[in-house]
């Protein structure tokens, strides 16, 4: 897994739009990446990227404890299926998390048939 920590972000309790401070490259960040605020125990998938003015949009609310700006981050680059189900890599740290989601991902395309 790549890990993207480059500049700070702002994020805001309930909304789902994410800004980066500074020009960070997004250029290898696609839908269905991870995104996490440090220090904060939750994460969030990617489900758009845009280039231009900086920013994603997240596949959910932001529900983390802060609403503030200048704030560091990660976004994991981890291999995922043609249905957008992350799988994990051998020096991956979030193992749990990833097949949590991967198994709800599983769960909703198996009810959808």
């Amino acid at each position: 897994m790549s890990i993207i920590t480059e500049g700070t972000v702002s994020v805001t309790i309930g909304s789902q739009d994410v800004t980066f401070a500074g020009s960070p490259d997004l250029s290898g960040v696609a839908q269905g990446h991870i995104f996490i605020v440090d220090n904060e125990s939750s994460f969030h998938f990617i489900a758009a990227i845009n280039n231009v003015d900086k920013s994603i949009v997240l596949s959910s609310r932001y529900n983390g404890p802060l609403t503030t700006s200048g704030l560091n981050y990660s976004i994991g680059t981890s291999s995922t299926t043609p249905e957008n189900i992350e799988y994990p890599e051998g020096n991956d740290i979030e193992i749990i998390s990833i097949f949590k989601e991967s198994v709800l991902r599983i769960q909703a395309l198996i009810t959808a048939l």
